[in-house]
């Protein structure tokens, strides 16, 4: 990771931990590696995207979006993973709406990385 990077994994993970102790129930022994999971995605995303912008041929895109598809991917599934094993601990609320919930946090976390 380079030292930019490194800055703002720090900075998303930060923002994404803190938005999981306001709702409640953080376990960093449970819910760190999701974290991590989501993060270094988010990551990989913008650096395939940075790529995409610099070289424009037909082979380059369509690997960029294969990636962009599979990086979503993982996110999706961190954040589903990470939303269940909440659920268990937040027996008063419903899956889907922590889903939705971390969804919206990390949305916002990233909306902000600019």
């Amino acid at each position: 990771m380079t030292p930019m990077e490194s800055k703002e994994y720090c900075r998303i993970r930060k923002n994404l931990i803190n938005a999981l102790e306001r709702s409640g129930n953080y376990v960093p022994e449970l819910d760190d590696l999701l974290i991590d999971r989501i993060v270094r995605a988010e990551i990989q995303l913008k650096d395939i995207q940075s790529i995409a912008d610099l070289d424009t041929s037909i082979i380059t895109r369509t690997r960029v979006v294969d990636m962009e598809v599979k990086l979503a991917k993982i996110i999706d599934n961190a954040v589903y993973q990470l939303s269940i094993s909440r659920r268990d601990r937040l027996v008063n609320r419903v899956q889907t709406s922590l889903e939705a919930e971390l969804k919206e946090a990390l949305r916002k976390v990233i909306t902000n990385a600019g």
